[in-house]
């Protein structure tokens, strides 16, 4: 049916006031369903979208963990000043010829007193006559120390035996008391003053070591 022309425009005076809507909207009938005894109803307009602010991810950076460099460990007491092994450094001094005076004393006790042991006995019987050098007990050269009589039994009045020089003994103990005088490799034997091979030690000493057959003292 038709809606009459009064309710018509009462709708169309209500339509002007809601924002949004267009003079078309104002100007078309409404059609009323039956049974609504001249109610209007109105759908409630949507509501307007609101815009959502795009989410922003906020990344935060992690610094790399701070490395502390592991400290290495100090050389061992038995261990090279320059690094290698004794054997490596035996290998690369052997030589049939002495420096000096005091290198060729040096290496004629190495000889003597311990060829055929292992080097760190033979390292061991130098640097016990270096430390005697050093004690003020003691004669303060190689020399001094090695032809004091009464200590060394390969000494025969102020002299030594002929010597196999070209043999590998003389080379290794020629290069053992190159190391010992240059201080290429630590204390074997610490504070060393004496050695012996089995024989009772005078009373009084400590024994600090026996490398070998050797027994060291001091």
């Amino acid at each position: 049916m038709r809606v009459p022309a009064r309710v018509v425009a009462a709708a169309a005076a209500l339509l002007c006031l809601l924002p949004g809507l267009g003079s078309a909207a104002m100007a078309a009938e409404i059609a009323i369903p039956a049974g609504t005894s001249g109610s209007l109803l109105l759908a409630a307009p949507a509501a307007p979208a609101v815009s959502q602010p795009s989410a922003r991810i906020l990344t935060l950076g992690i610094p790399a963990p701070v490395l502390t460099p592991v400290a290495k460990p100090a050389a061992s007491d038995d261990g090279a000043a320059t690094g290698g092994s004794l054997d490596g450094m035996v290998s690369d001094r052997l030589s049939s010829a002495t420096s000096s005076d005091e290198h060729e004393c040096l290496a004629a006790s190495v000889y003597f007193e311990s060829k055929g042991q292992p080097y760190r006995g033979q390292l061991a019987v130098a640097q016990t006559i270096i430390n005697r050098t050093k004690s003020g007990r003691f004669p303060s050269t190689v020399c001094g120390v090695v032809k004091q009589p009464h200590q060394f039994g390969f000494v025969r009045h102020g002299s030594y035996p002929a010597i196999a020089r070209a043999g590998q003994q003389w080379r290794e103990a020629v290069a053992i008391a190159s190391i010992a005088l240059k201080n290429a490799w630590s204390a074997v034997a610490h504070d060393a003053l004496y050695f012996n091979s089995g024989h009772r030690p005078a009373p009084g000493l400590t024994r600090v070591a026996q490398i070998g057959a050797q027994i060291f003292y001091r």
